[in-house]
């Protein structure tokens, strides 16, 4: 066990404690079992011996992390949830755009992300005007698969609220209860592994965040992949906005960028407001980050040419930036490239990046458009701006855009799956599940390692999971 525990924290970044061992013993004996192997030990022996794929240990970290899920689990979370911190996002909100973006990471078989909904259902009466997206990710494919599927079990209710049954479930074969449809519809299932995939990503939905739940998921983590987590998650959340964890794990979190907050007797953690950004040391005054293109201070190039390299190196510099998740700062760099270099595509594009990930995603897509007349026949430029008004609320001008997308490329993998992801989250599974299985078809013969372009890191390997957890949960094959 000592040397398994080894094993598992340097190759997957978990950490067990020995009082765990009980536990982890009966995690890892399902997991032998479920690999096809009589016995835990020869199952541990192979594993130390013969250095595993990729796939077969985040199959191997998906046991050895499963927690036990329900409806309404905490409640005293989830009260306080309803009554402080959703009038705080429905008030500002109201203001700039009625729109919200939760998501539940570490989501394992769906109840909590269901529970999220019923609750914004519960409490905002005028709901079917906003744009509400709530994503839920897990590394294991089942999970997904099941969560997508949205049928529980008597167990799955054990805590929630008498009502909640024959409210927002029907019932099914064998006494199980299914999720209502206008339920399913409002969360976006996804398979993602938080101590390796790339996030905050706008092809994986993760950016500009209001509130992420993540609880019973940090404390696997050895200490170096939890700083990297958390990282990532506040960058993937908006200034203000909320982390949800488990209690124990407030001690493993606290520190910039988040503030421990106490609402009603609950600890909750609130990433700080951005700082004002400093100018940076280019030749141009600081620029307005709300203002659109037309609003760029023009420099004639017949007097003041721009060297190509000068312009290489600040886009660099601006990626760079970007990357970082200095969104503010790539901003500012971008803005005075464009000072220089109005119609550059690559530019525009990136602005309209930037400014999807500070969450202003009006002002993305107007850059983004932007982008696209500089080059209407460049499909990824199509696929970002479907991206963009996916997260607006526009599920058929993104459709559009895809197609468009299509149109200038018939093999751009991303735009089947974004749309035959879509079609499913909109009820048309015959379009949805063929637009999969091209997908699925185009990735054939890829190496699993191999990064997709246009994906922020996804790689071939992650995409057929995905698309194989979306099939699975619709029923098809």
């Amino acid at each position: 066990m000592a040397r398994f525990s080894t094993f598992v924290e340097t190759r997957i970044g978990l950490r067990f404690s020995p009082s765990n061992c009980g536990e982890l013993e009966q995690r890892i004996a399902h997991a032998a079992s479920e690999a096809g192997f009589p016995s835990s030990v020869e199952f541990v022996e192979w594993l130390t011996r013969s250095p595993p794929s990729k796939d077969q240990l985040e199959t191997l970290a998906s046991h050895l992390t499963v927690g036990e899920t329900y409806f309404w689990r905490d409640k005293e979370t989830f009260r306080v949830f309803q009554e402080r911190v959703i009038p705080e996002l429905v008030a500002r909100r109201r203001e700039e755009g009625k729109f919200l973006r939760i998501w539940s990471a570490g989501c394992a078989t769906g109840e909590e992300p269901y529970s999220i909904a019923i609750l914004l259902k519960e409490t905002i009466a005028d709901i079917s005007e906003w744009n509400v997206t709530i994503l839920a990710t897990d590394i294991n494919p089942q999970f997904i698969a099941k969560a997508v599927r949205g049928v529980y079990r008597d167990w799955s209710f054990r805590d929630a609220p008498s009502w909640l049954g024959g409210k927002y479930f029907v019932a099914a074969e064998d006494g199980d209860f299914e999720i209502s449809p206008s339920l399913r519809g409002m969360v976006d299932f996804r398979l993602l592994n938080l101590a390796e995939d790339t996030y905050p990503s706008l092809f994986s939905n993760t950016n500009a965040m209001d509130l992420v739940f993540c609880r019973n998921v940090l404390m696997y983590f050895s200490p170096q992949v939890l700083h990297e987590v958390v990282r990532r998650l506040s960058r993937s959340l908006t200034a203000g906005g909320w982390l949800i964890v488990s209690p124990t794990e407030i001690p493993q979190v606290q520190g910039a960028p988040f503030s421990v907050v106490m609402l009603s007797g609950v600890h909750l953690l609130r990433k700080e407001e951005a700082p004002q950004a400093q100018p940076m040391a280019l030749p141009v005054e600081r620029l307005d980050l709300h203002a659109s293109r037309s609003e760029v201070p023009f420099v004639d190039q017949s007097v003041f040419p721009a060297p190509a390299f000068c312009l290489e190196e600040r886009l660099e510099r601006a990626t760079d930036l970007y990357q970082r998740g200095l969104y503010v700062e790539a901003v500012e760099a971008l803005r005075s490239i464009l000072s220089i270099a109005p119609e550059n595509g690559d530019v525009l594009a990136l602005l309209a990046r930037s400014y999807a990930n500070l969450g202003r995603l009006p002002l993305a897509r107007e850059w983004c458009e932007k982008a696209i007349r500089a080059d209407r026949l460049n499909p990824s430029r199509h696929f970002l701006l479907a991206t963009i008004m996916e997260e607006q609320g526009d599920p058929q001008g993104a459709q559009t855009s895809l197609r468009q997308a299509l149109y200038a490329d018939q093999d751009f993998v991303l735009a089947h799956f974004s749309l035959g992801h879509s079609m499913l989250r909109l009820g048309n599974k015959r379009d949805g599940e063929r637009h999969l299985r091209i997908a699925l078809s185009l990735l054939q013969g890829r190496e699993r390692e191999e990064t997709i372009p246009e994906s922020d890191g996804t790689t071939v390997g992650r995409l057929r999971d995905m698309i194989s957890g979306l099939l699975n949960g619709s029923g098809g094959s």
